[in-house]
């Protein structure tokens, strides 16, 4: 993939051809946000040197934020963008909210929207889902308007807030508890300060 500069070129090492390679389904979206090609690949050699993802380095780096980034990809995507989500409009049980905050990433989640109130599945695409995820708009107009991509951090705090009074419950009832929904070696402590 030739996203490095036409100076640069010739003088890439084959490492550097390859991660240009490994990364060369970013350049959409990295494009929309302005990042040049030789700081995609800087964040490229420092994801691999730390055994990152590309989008965890360069959201570390603070390249862009995480809600610009997002927004690129649903307008890449072709599918609208959520800065926020109301959690009383989740369609997910307590359990259900806490199980999901267990887990490192957050996928999708459905939500009631508009005077329709049919849902909406609200997307937060994870790195290995981002060359399919991009393909969304090669689909109908009546799906794309089903979907709407927000960021992991909005998410997760809408999770956090619906089940907020779930968790203070079992924090506060018991000595030990383990949820249904969550994985195996997963305990939530519950006591007494």
């Amino acid at each position: 993939m030739n996203f490095a500069p036409p100076e640069m070129r010739p003088t890439l090492s084959r490492y550097d051809r390859d991660l240009a390679e490994e990364v060369a389904h970013w350049l959409p979206v990295l494009r929309r946000l302005f990042v040049d090609g030789a700081t995609m690949l800087s964040v490229a050699r420092s994801a691999r040197g730390t055994s990152n993802t590309f989008k965890a380095e360069l959201l570390a780096r603070q390249i862009v934020s995480e809600e610009s980034l997002y927004r690129a990809l649903a307008d890449e995507a072709g599918l609208d963008f959520l800065e926020a989500v109301d959690p009383d409009e989740l369609i997910a049980k307590d359990a259900d909210c806490i199980a999901a905050l267990a887990r490192n990433h957050l996928r999708a989640l459905a939500r009631l929207d508009g005077p329709d109130r049919l849902a909406t599945l609200l997307v937060a695409p994870l790195e290995a889902d981002l060359a399919l995820f991009v393909r969304m708009k090669t689909r109908s107009e009546a799906v794309r308007q089903r979907i709407c991509v927000v960021t992991p951090s909005a998410l997760r705090r809408a999770l956090t807030k619906r089940s907020q009074m779930h968790l203070v419950r079992d924090a506060s009832s018991g000595p030990w508890i383990r949820h249904r929904n969550t994985p195996r070696g997963l305990l939530c402590a519950r006591g007494r300060a």
